[in-house]
């Protein structure tokens, strides 16, 4: 009589831990995903400001002349007008 309420309370005490460390992984998982939804978001971010940027410059027009075995850039440093 004593082994059926141990087997009773042995289940039940499986089923709780099996619960606790169910609620611990959906926590731990739920945060992986936020922080990788974050990353996400700062790199679209970081990405939309470059975009705008480089659209800035898409009319520039630089001179290069070959200087003995390289060539050297003018004009990159001033603003269009």
């Amino acid at each position: 009589m004593l082994f059926p309420v141990l087997r009773w309370f042995a289940a039940l005490l499986s089923a709780v831990v099996a619960t606790l460390i169910g609620a611990v992984l959906m926590v731990v998982f739920a945060a992986a995903v936020a922080v990788s939804a974050l990353l996400a978001a700062v790199l679209l971010a970081v990405s939309s400001l470059t975009r705008r940027r480089r659209r800035g410059d898409a009319g520039v027009i630089l001179e290069a002349r070959n200087v003995g075995h390289a060539w050297v850039a003018y004009g990159w440093d001033q603003r269009p007008r």
